[in-house]
């Protein structure tokens, strides 16, 4: 994954497309002359932070998408608290149709065999270390009467 920009290329531009799905589900309150009802907005206020790592410094290409409570309504002309129920509803959906996505004229949709290729050792070794931390860790939980 170090050298092969393409990988990064295309998470980037899938976690786009997921943004992009949800966007459309993206909603406000009204509640004027007496309605209680949700108007849809269709737009939304995120940041997108890359990581190339996890905690344990293995090798995992993740993002963290914040999605601040703010979205504008098109027809009071004015930012409002965003109403997400729609978006939470087709969450899994997005994320679904957003993973089946490739870049056209694109290769890198293969990222884990990409990934083995770029750096084979810290890549392959990574599942194992991270169940082995897991195993360690639970009979010190137990014996210490915590909960796992």
């Amino acid at each position: 994954m170090a050298d092969d920009t393409r990988i990064v290329e295309a998470h980037e531009q899938t976690v786009m497309v997921a943004l992009d799905q949800l966007q459309a589900f993206a909603a406000t309150r009204v509640r004027k002359r007496g309605q209680c009802t949700d108007r849809t907005t269709g737009n939304l206020v995120a940041a997108v932070f890359r990581h190339d790592t996890s905690r344990a410094l293995d090798p995992h290409l993740h993002c963290h998408a914040i999605v601040f409570n703010a979205t504008l309504d098109p027809m009071e002309r004015r930012w409002k608290a965003l109403q997400n129920h729609d978006m939470l509803a087709a969450q899994s959906s997005c994320g679904a149709c957003s993973s089946m996505f490739c870049p056209r004229g694109s290769n890198a949709c293969a990222t884990p065999v990409g990934a083995a290729e770029a750096e084979p050792k810290r890549t392959a070794a990574a599942p194992a270390r991270a169940r082995r931390r897991m195993e360690q860790a639970a009979p010190r939980a137990q014996t210490a009467g915590e909960l796992v």
